[in-house]
């Protein structure tokens, strides 16, 4: 086996590698950015309803992600979240393969193989790609497809075969049905095509323009298919609809941005839909014309604003940014973004840091190989939209590879000598311009900006394990009985904190031992300091801290007795939307009981896997795929009767069915109908005073785009939900 074929494998394998670890590595909770919607509108397509979901939806979705989510669905069903993620996983790496394949057209001759594989190990250890293979999002599937269009075209480019150029056009047209956004950028490959004809041959016009049509009907074959029947589904004669509508929403929220109240998705959505949240009435194609009209407006009105806007938009794009929200960093000053993944993020900005002034070094280089047009096409292209429409972090990804091949190249051809003394300093004055504009969000940004930088950050999260760690710590004494230890360790850290801070703002920059010291008060015998406390500790701008504390108020509450004021407490909006029933299992002080009233607002720390409380008539609550719940103590040592009041509604053809199991054992399967019943089930003996734990795994279903229009509205967790079956009451008999 060849040295070069041998570390490719070595490679790919550490690629692989580093994407499946990100399974375990992300602190990955809920649905981020547009996940739920590709998901909801995949499990419909699965179920045979075409595209429905996206008919009263504010914007229709390009095809071909949503289809690559329904065929896993198709395969392994509405929950198996696993499927498309080893399918991702697998196509990231061969991102990385086909990157190298490329670096090696575009790199110098005699530095082609060294190239290529640095930016292989580039790419396989970028965290970023690891992460975004994780995510329910397009870009894995649509750069896997553009770098192998871009590969055909540049193998097209020196060997001429017709069977490359028509490939790149097909590979070209698939990448537009996975992101339309590529839809202006394509007449660029055409332009491109022409001149590699005419620099090499300087034929007769009629020569030149047989490839560019032939790669312009290749990417029309796959693309007018859907247009067609996009325009016939969502026009209502208002217009053609090329791939999908989010062109004119995007357009709209980014000329917003340029208006005194600034981007509101909400208030645009209010605009474009009637005041009907993310579900509208009319065609998509005529909403996408109001969209396109309104940005235009906006832009009439405010074009000063409209530039500094710009100018924004391109540092935003340019530079790094550690609260994205596919960086998953949600909780990082409260220790709950882990150490590993705070070390991914840092390592994956200091080496973007690093390589796009380099990568600038390399562009001004000459190499061999034709494509460096190409590529500064596409890199110019997308700096240009992102600043005039908006830009976020995961617009770069697609940038990305070709940056890293052409950062390479900077760094291999550094001791060759530039072409010109102006050569030079134009590319020295350039790199170093990059390197200005994107080093202080890396290392740091005064206070009065209104942004951290990077390592500002990452100092932040660091400090946030830290404390988290500690509070840990404290919650272990606690559970082991050695209150006076416990009580001296929080008073030490607390010092450390208030030393700065001597009012209760202290508490809520430290939150985990806001959570911990009603605890110690409870446990110290002070149940009326500690429910003093809370109240003082709850803190206004933070939703999460804020249901949490509630709901150990509302706890101590239930165990006084004091049921009215305890519902007060666990009703509170923020409880609600948050639903933070997994921290509420663990943290929460559970007493015996034979009956669990899910819905009633009692029943926290003693269900986990169910939605919010439904409040209707009976009060009841959504399970999810996998969801429990458990009667402490309550096991008589003989064989006891779980009656279950449930209702099995379900918009799939196929009836609702769980499985029921008792303290890891299965009792059995059921098919429910879709009514209100009483399921009686026999529950084996167990030993007498031990906890009953009953676990249900449930098929699902997703009630639609306006469920998900309402959550994403309120702000709620889980803005998808997949329903499995209500649960209303629980009786151990």
């Amino acid at each position: 086996m060849k040295r070069y074929t041998l570390h490719t494998l070595i490679i790919l394998l550490a690629a692989l590698g580093l994407r499946l670890a990100t399974w375990w590595l992300l602190p990955y909770k809920d649905w981020i950015s547009d996940e739920g919607e590709y998901w909801g509108a995949a499990i419909w397509l699965a179920q045979g309803r075409e595209f429905q979901f996206f008919d009263g939806w504010i914007w229709t979705r390009p095809p071909l992600y949503v289809s690559f989510l329904a065929a896993h669905i198709k395969l392994f069903g509405n929950s198996a979240l696993w499927a498309p993620r080893l399918s991702q996983a697998l196509l990231s790496v061969l991102s990385v393969w086909l990157t190298m394949r490329i670096a090696k057209r575009l790199a110098p001759a005699e530095q082609q193989a060294r190239v290529s594989l640095i930016a292989g190990w580039m790419m396989a250890l970028g965290y970023s790609f690891a992460a975004f293979s994780y995510f329910m999002l397009s870009e894995t599937l649509f750069l896997s497809i553009f770098l192998a269009a871009n590969l055909l075209l540049l193998r097209w480019a020196s060997t001429r075969h017709w069977r490359d150029l028509l490939l790149a056009g097909v590979g070209f047209g698939l990448a537009a049905l996975t992101r339309a956004i590529i839809l202006t950028w394509l007449p660029l490959p055409a332009l491109w095509i022409a001149w590699q004809i005419w620099q090499n041959q300087r034929p007769r016009w009629q020569a030149m323009i047989k490839p560019v049509l032939g790669f312009t009907l290749s990417v029309c074959m796959i693309v007018l298919p859907w247009t067609a029947f996009a325009t016939n589904r969502w026009s209502n004669g208002d217009g053609l609809i090329l791939v999908d509508t989010t062109g004119g929403y995007n357009f709209a929220l980014g000329a917003q941005i340029a208006t005194p109240e600034g981007r509101n998705g909400t208030r645009l959505a209010e605009i474009l839909c009637g005041g009907n949240g993310l579900v509208c009435q009319g065609s998509q194609a005529a909403r996408q014309n109001q969209a396109y009209a309104q940005g235009f407006t906006w832009l009439g009105e405010y074009p000063q604003r409209f530039i500094s806007k710009t100018t924004l938009e391109l540092l935003d794009i340019l530079q790094v940014r550690f609260d994205s929200a596919e960086h998953l960093t949600d909780g990082y000053v409260d220790g709950r973004v882990p150490l590993p993944h705070l070390l991914g993020l840092l390592l994956d900005d200091t080496l973007y840091v690093v390589i796009v002034g380099l990568a600038v070094l390399g562009l001004w280089r000459k190499q061999s190989g034709a494509g460096k047009g190409l590529v500064l096409g596409w890199l110019g292209y997308n700096i240009i939209v992102g600043s005039l429409i908006f830009a976020i972090a995961r617009f770069r990804q697609p940038l990305l590879p070709f940056i890293m091949i052409y950062a390479v190249c900077g760094v291999v051809q550094w001791r060759e000598t530039w072409a010109s003394i102006r050569q030079q300093r134009y590319a020295w004055a350039s790199a170093g311009l990059i390197w200005l504009i994107v080093l202080p969000s890396y290392l740091y940004l005064p206070e009065a900006v209104g942004v951290r930088s990077v390592w500002q950050d990452v100092r932040l999260g660091f400090a946030g394990v830290q404390q988290a760690n500690q509070c840990q710590e404290i919650r272990g004494l606690l559970q082991a009985g050695d209150l006076a230890a416990a009580r001296r360790l929080h008073d030490h850290i607390d010092a450390e904190g208030r030393s700065e801070n001597t009012s209760i703002s202290a508490y809520t920059g430290r939150r985990c031992l806001a959570l911990i010291n009603g605890q110690l008060l409870e446990a110290e015998g002070k149940p009326a300091e500690a429910l003093a406390f809370y109240q003082q500790a709850n803190p206004k701008n933070n939703p999460i801290q804020s249901a949490r504390i509630l709901m150990l108020e509302g706890n101590l509450l239930q165990r006084q007795g004091q049921i009215s004021q305890a519902l007060a407490r666990f009703n509170f909006r923020d409880v609600e939307i948050i639903n933070d029933l997994d921290w509420a299992w663990d943290y929460l002080t559970v007493v015996p009981t034979t009956t669990i009233d899910l819905g009633s607002g009692l029943d926290y720390g003693y269900v986990r896997g169910f939605y919010q409380s439904e409040h209707n008539s009976p009060d009841f609550r959504w399970s999810s795929q996998a969801s429990a719940l458990r009667f402490p103590q309550a096991a008589t040592g003989q064989t006891q009767t779980l009656r279950l009041h449930l209702n099995g509604f379900t918009n799939d053809w196929q009836p609702t069915r769980i499985s029921v199991s008792v303290n890891g054992k299965l009792i059995d399967n059921y098919q429910l109908i879709p009514a209100w019943q009483w399921l009686e089930i026999t529950l084996p003996a167990q030993p007498q005073g031990s906890d009953l734990l009953i676990e249900f795994a449930s098929s699902t279903f997703v009630s639609g785009p306006e469920d998900l229009a309402t959550r994403v509205s309120s702000r709620a967790s889980d803005p998808l939900r997949l329903l499995g079956f209500q649960l209303d009451r629980v009786e151990i008999k």
